[in-house]
């Protein structure tokens, strides 16, 4: 699914129509990053057996490197490289490098320890820039990591309004999408993830985001998520 994208700045553009004074709406669009721009997220998910995984500061995203075009690489990881093991599911956060196109949309994930590739084909979920309130998208894309066979992926979604989101590092006028993927695994597990994200307006810097997961077909043999929740700690 789509990662979020949080270091981007948007230009906030509005006109006036001639003659009549109307007010165009509202157009959205990345920038270029910065490279070191990071945030650190607290991350919370509960589990099929309703444990609760509490990660407090367990999400970093650095910018590493930005191209001429506007595509960045940034790396994800857990500052404290803690381990989170609850019903045989290791829910610790992967260390890993992950490169963008220009719309911020995943091209590729590298997980640094075991330095398996997983790529995207075109390219991860999203929406493509500029977009305004009440904007839809719609992607198909497949995954393929290291020699397994490709995983397919669809997502809707849609910029839904700007709401008030309070969190940790404070409270933020955000912009609000939502979106639905799903995908089905080579062992037979579908699964429905739908997804609330909270981008602060001036600079598209991810507050917070809420998802949710239904599993059908063959479920997973070990615990699993059922709510995921990630909420901005610090940024800089």
């Amino acid at each position: 699914m789509k990662r979020a994208i949080p270091f981007c700045i948007a230009f906030l553009v509005c006109g006036c129509g001639g003659g009549g004074g109307s007010t165009q709406a509202t157009n959205y669009s990345l920038s270029t990053p910065v490279i070191g721009a990071q945030r650190i997220s607290n991350v919370t998910i509960v589990d099929n057996s309703n444990n609760t995984i509490s990660m407090q500061n367990g999400l970093r995203l650095v910018v590493t490197s930005v191209n001429a075009d506007g595509s960045f690489t940034y790396h994800e990881d857990d500052p404290a490289s803690n381990t989170y093991i609850v019903n045989g599911t290791n829910y610790s956060v992967r260390p890993a490098d992950i490169a963008t196109n220009t719309f911020g949309q995943t091209k590729s994930i590298t997980y640094t320890a075991s330095n398996i590739n997983c790529a995207f084909s075109p390219n991860g979920g999203g929406p493509t820039y500029p977009i305004q309130i009440d904007s839809e998208w719609s992607v198909t894309w497949s995954e393929t990591c290291g020699t397994s066979s490709p995983v397919l992926y669809v997502q809707t979604g849609k910029v839904v309004g700007v709401e008030t989101i309070t969190v940790p590092a404070g409270t933020f006028t955000a912009l609000h999408f939502t979106s639905t993927t799903t995908h089905t695994d080579f062992l037979g597990t579908t699964r429905a993830i739908k997804t609330d994200t909270y981008k602060r307006t001036n600079d598209l810097m991810t507050i917070k985001s809420e998802t949710s997961y239904s599993y059908s077909g063959t479920l997973p043999a070990n615990g699993y998520p059922i709510t995921r929740t990630e909420e901005l700690q610090s940024a800089q």
